[in-house]
């Protein structure tokens, strides 16, 4: 007798914060028998045109009956934006889930060099130029 499990996604994670030019891994933990085969894909930012992703790296582990995909991006980039889908299947069946993800710019300051000069004891105000895509 062989008992067949439908694929399950368990958890499907990336990091909160994505800065840019980082690498970032997202992990897709897949539950189901005979173990499922995970495939990714990206979507763009709006939806549209679903893109299969070749590499992934997967580990799996045979007593909780658990795979684990791990689809690392190197260098992510503004062009990495946009949602990854996670598609377990097996001869039981498919799931799929997705997430989100977007790249930001960690913030930078810009030193302007002025000299100010002030009396001992008296406010003194220094500006600075920051850029960045907000909290991160």
């Amino acid at each position: 007798l062989i008992v067949r499990e439908t694929p399950n996604i368990v958890s499907l994670k990336l990091p909160d914060a994505v800065a840019l030019y980082s690498d970032v891994t997202i992990s897709c933990v897949v539950r189901g028998f005979p173990l499922p085969k995970v495939t990714w894909y990206k979507y763009n930012v709006d939806g549209s045109r679903k893109l299969y992703i070749h590499s992934s790296n997967v580990s799996r582990n045979l007593t909780t009956l658990n795979t684990i995909s791990h689809l690392t991006l190197s260098n992510a980039t503004y062009t990495d934006d946009g949602l990854y889908e996670c598609f377990a299947s097996n001869a039981a069946g498919v799931d799929h889930n997705m997430i989100s993800m977007k790249v930001k710019a960690p913030a930078r300051i810009y030193n302007i060099s002025q000299v100010v000069e002030v009396g001992c004891g008296q406010p003194a105000t220094l500006q600075c130029i920051a850029r960045g895509d907000g909290t991160m």
